[in-house]
């Protein structure tokens, strides 16, 4: 683990760096979370739970020129009725580039600033205890579309920890009010420093190919429909073979003013399968080990129901009412968020080129 003085040394270190290359402008940034999640889950997919609290971070650095800028700082949770309990907080330190070809970060970058990945793919829970990417993220936007990529590495191997890792890729393309859309996200599981003969490392993933239409109505913010395929795959090397799994997924999404609705449908497309790593359990739908396990369901159908409270330049709240249904039974979970951001920068004398 990294020590506050190592921290404190390689934060100096890099701010040296920094500085000669034309810095132009001090930046500052902070960011306040709130959330309220409660999930009510009668199912044998996903447990219930309800999760409560707040972060805070905060974040300074400096601007070479327009298109690139360092900063550093840390991003700390609080869950309400953990008093006593020491939570470390994240370090945040990156360079990013925004430039007319392609957009660059490197280093521990917040989530939020990266387009949402579907749920299907990666449970949205990640948001609240893993705030920042730890590696890569690429990205080329254009008026036909984009191609965005990110490489986030989830834990270091070490005599006791396994090294994990994840990937994403997303590309859209647009034709006027069409578009076809990608997602995949791999994930890979391997094993610790030390060899153990019952750890085996496991590659798993999946991959969401959908067709939609966005088309732009007066009575409407947010208009969108699509339809398309779904995929996992997944293998545990040396204990059983790559297997692919595939379903059928579609969804519908409206917004009129600050008030909103979508809904979503998964139905599984392969028979069921055994999974020997998960004590023998029977996967019906798809086996993304990331994602959200409502999707493990032959069938998954979610509605959800918004409202849109406060939403100025630097505040947002939401607040949502979602139905699950599977066959047989009827879930409900209920969210609240808030973000607070505030930014700012002043320009220093004697530095810039």
């Amino acid at each position: 683990m990294l020590s506050v003085r190592n921290f404190f040394f390689a934060t100096i270190f890099l701010v040296l760096l920094v500085i000669p290359v034309n810095a132009q402008s001090w930046l500052w940034r902070s960011s306040f979370n709130g959330f309220f999640d409660n999930r009510e889950y009668f199912n044998d997919y996903v447990a219930p739970r309800t999760m409560f609290g707040s972060r805070i971070s905060a974040e300074t650095g400096f601007l070479a020129d327009d298109n690139n800028r360092f900063l550093f700082g840390l991003d700390f949770l609080y869950e309400f009725g953990s008093r006593g309990e020491l939570l470390y907080p994240d370090i945040t330190m990156y360079f990013q580039h925004k430039g007319d070809f392609a957009a660059l970060s490197i280093g521990a970058f917040p989530r939020r600033d990266i387009a949402k990945t579907p749920r299907m793919l990666l449970n949205d829970t990640i948001n609240y205890y893993r705030p920042n990417i730890e590696g890569l993220y690429l990205g080329f936007d254009r008026e036909w579309g984009y191609l965005h990529g990110w490489l986030d590495w989830t834990s270091r191997q070490s005599d006791t920890k396994r090294e994990t890792f994840m990937v994403r890729v997303s590309a859209r393309q647009n034709i006027d009010i069409f578009f076809l859309q990608q997602d995949l996200l791999m994930y890979h599981f391997a094993g610790t420093a030390i060899h153990n003969p019952d750890d085996h490392l496991r590659d798993n993933g999946g991959i969401l190919a959908v067709g939609g239409i966005r088309p732009e109505i007066d009575l409407f913010e947010k208009t969108e429909a699509y339809t398309g395929i779904a995929l996992s795959y997944d293998r545990a090397r040396g204990l059983y073979d790559l297997s692919f799994k595939k379903g059928w997924y579609s969804a519908l999404a409206l917004q009129f003013r600050r008030l909103g609705f979508s809904g979503s449908y998964f139905r599984a497309l392969s028979p069921p399968s055994y999974n020997e790593t998960n004590r023998g359990t029977y996967y019906e739908g798809m086996t993304v080990m990331t994602g959200d396990g409502f999707y493990k369901a032959k069938e998954y159908g979610r509605l959800d129901f918004f409202l849109i409270p406060i939403e100025t330049g630097r505040i947002r709240s939401k607040v949502s009412f979602s139905l699950h249904l599977i066959p047989g039974i009827l879930d409900f979970s209920q969210q609240f968020t808030l973000y607070i951001d505030i930014e700012g920068r002043k320009k220093l004398k004697g530095f810039s080129g």
